[in-house]
């Protein structure tokens, strides 16, 4: 699995200047070339001040000039890279209007990009429910995977965390996990989380320990090559009273993981409202990176 090309959406908010920081770094690990990318936000249809209809303007005033408002975002954008030290990467830039979820996903397909990196600023609670999180909707609805950052951007990268279900769809997350270990010579914690209940049977408590431990042995060694294998330092399991999704947001953070890789369903309409998203979840809550990919087989079935 190659990176040859990565978008990176910038805001120009705080966090932005972290987000070109790890882009260098992620560009220089995997030989990848760097895209930037603004989403303009759409004109308004009605004028907020006059609260009329643009076209029924009289000659004497003019909506704005989309042309010129592409022009002049394009040219910030190419002003902040070269103060940030990226005048490199001004070539490329990239300039859209709309949904900026949707235009990131659509930049992503169309530029046919690798990676795209993304900030989280964290949205919770009813605000997340109804707007929805530009981070999580990217992360739902991408073909290419996401790489959605917090904290310190030049944390070294030395324990991933690749939690599994033992389904075809979490295997896809692999490849990926070993390409990022390869390219920082990471150690990889094979996870698995066990929900259960409170047993007073030690005896059965034990079986079903030794059961998952194995079949996450079995994983290990039949869905990895020997070669992949060195990076894999462990394969852990952890039973969990409740959600696995917590199980793997408190691993995360009691063993120091510097990254999470996982992949996500990418269900979308009311079959996302009914089952939810690990994925999202551990986004939102992981004290560190998380990188996602999307099943193939989703993007199978929206064909």
């Amino acid at each position: 699995m190659s990176f040859a090309r990565l978008l990176l959406p910038l805001d120009f908010s705080d966090r932005s200047p972290e987000a070109l920081r790890l882009a260098g770094i992620l560009s220089e690990r995997f030989g990848s070339e760097v895209i930037p990318l603004y989403v303009l936000s759409p004109l308004p249809a009605i004028d907020p001040v006059l609260s009329l209809p643009f076209e029924l303007y009289g000659p004497t005033v003019a909506p704005p000039d989309e042309g010129r408002r592409r022009e002049e975002a394009l040219a910030y954008l190419r002003s902040y890279l070269e103060e940030h030290d990226r005048s490199a990467w001004a070539g490329g830039a990239q300039v859209r209007e709309g949904s900026p979820a949707v235009e990131i996903v659509r930049a992503a397909r169309e530029l046919t990009c690798d990676l795209i990196l993304l900030g989280t600023h964290g949205r919770s609670g009813l605000a997340r429910w109804l707007l929805g999180s530009t981070t999580e909707r990217v992360v739902r609805t991408s073909s290419v995977p996401v790489w959605v950052f917090r904290g310190d951007p030049e944390r070294p990268i030395r324990h991933i965390l690749l939690p599994t279900d033992f389904s075809e769809l979490a295997a896809e997350a692999y490849p990926l996990a070993i390409a990022v270990a390869r390219a920082f010579e990471a150690t990889i914690t094979l996870f698995y989380v066990a929900e259960y209940v409170p047993l007073s049977d030690n005896q059965l408590l034990e079986r079903m320990r030794k059961e998952y431990q194995g079949r996450l042995e079995r994983e290990r060694m039949t869905r990895f090559t020997e070669e992949d294998r060195r990076f894999i330092a462990d394969a852990y399991l952890q039973f969990n009273l409740g959600s696995s999704t917590a199980g793997i947001v408190d691993f995360a953070a009691r063993k120091q993981i510097d990254l999470i890789i996982m992949s996500t369903h990418g269900y979308s309409g009311l079959k996302h409202i009914l089952l939810g998203s690990t994925t999202e979840y551990v986004v939102r809550h992981a004290p560190c990176a998380v990188l996602t990919i999307r099943p193939k087989s989703m993007h199978l079935e929206e064909k």
